[in-house]
């Protein structure tokens, strides 16, 4: 890994203070220094923060990809879905929906997305405690959009997911390729330590393997 990813990492992490940690603010980082890292890439931040922290794929288990940042903190995606973190001040847990009718977990084009989604989060508090929560989540497609992500801009379709149970609700948003459903960005529900917005800056290919160099394209 290139130089300065690894002099963020600080005593709680440089990067960390933005995932929820005590620490200083990260500093900007450009596209030019993200080709320099060789792996599946995204950048996580919060609702809110002008600045996104870099994490690279460190492990792939069947189709769940873990990435990590310099301070050690850890989120697992399957597919665009968020399904746990670490190190965070209350994480999530765990993550269960039916992958075949989950467009987060299982790509597709948005007009193909289903009008209903249950989505089962394990949620960690402060204390350790694991309790589940059980969402009915409603997708619907609110238009095209163009973003930028590390210097590079992309045409995107959003999509809003209003989520309740009886104790809790919450939205979800996602921006999504028209064609494939490849998820770009989205803010979503991470735990009881609040939404994380999550972009990708160099996906894992569907072989798998989250060593750029290893693949055949990189997403």
């Amino acid at each position: 890994l290139p130089g300065w990813f690894l002099s963020t990492r600080g005593e709680a992490g440089e990067l960390g203070g933005l995932l929820g940690r005590e620490g200083d603010a990260p500093q900007p980082v450009t596209r030019a220094q993200l080709d320099e890292i060789p792996f599946a890439t995204i950048l996580v931040g919060r609702p809110g923060s002008p600045l996104s922290a870099p994490m690279f794929a460190a492990a792939v288990n069947d189709d769940y990809v873990t990435y990590v940042n310099a301070a050690g903190q850890r989120v697992t995606l399957r597919g665009g879905q968020v399904t746990a973190t670490h190190g965070l001040i209350a994480d999530l847990a765990a993550y269960r929906s039916d992958p075949g009718a989950d467009p987060v977990v299982t790509r597709r084009p948005p007009e193909a997305w289903p009008q209903e989604v249950v989505r089962i989060y394990r949620d960690r508090d402060a204390g350790g405690r694991v309790f589940s929560r059980t969402m009915i989540c409603r997708p619907r497609v609110l238009g095209p959009r163009r973003i930028e992500i590390a210097e590079l801009g992309f045409d995107v379709v959003e999509i809003e997911e209003p989520c309740a149970s009886p104790t809790r609700s919450l939205v979800n948003r996602y921006w999504v390729e028209p064609a494939t459903g490849f998820m770009r960005r989205s803010e979503q529900w991470a735990g009881l330590s609040g939404p994380l917005i999550i972009e990708v800056v160099r996906g894992v290919a569907p072989q798998g393997c989250a060593r750029a160099g290893r693949l055949g394209s990189v997403l």
